[in-house]
């Protein structure tokens, strides 16, 4: 995965005004689209490289987007 996202980019995608209504679903749907992978793909136990790096992203976003717990968005992937 070569293309760089931005938090910016992914509350657009989103198309949702306050952070607090965005969910792990929206964030998660929003990157899989972005890298253009399927989001039951990124769920799975799979560990090829592609679908690690796209996941490691939707964790982190969703950690700095949301008020998730670890614990939850460990639970949604």
């Amino acid at each position: 995965v070569q293309k760089p996202i931005t938090l910016e980019e992914v509350k657009g995608l989103v198309h949702k005004q306050n952070a607090e209504q965005i969910s792990i679903g929206d964030v998660a749907r929003a990157v899989c689209e972005f890298y253009q992978e399927d989001l039951v793909r990124v769920r799975s136990a799979c560990r090829r490289q592609k679908l690690v790096q796209v996941r490691q992203m939707a964790m982190y976003l969703i950690r700095e987007i949301t008020n998730a717990p670890l614990t939850q968005i460990g639970r949604f992937f």
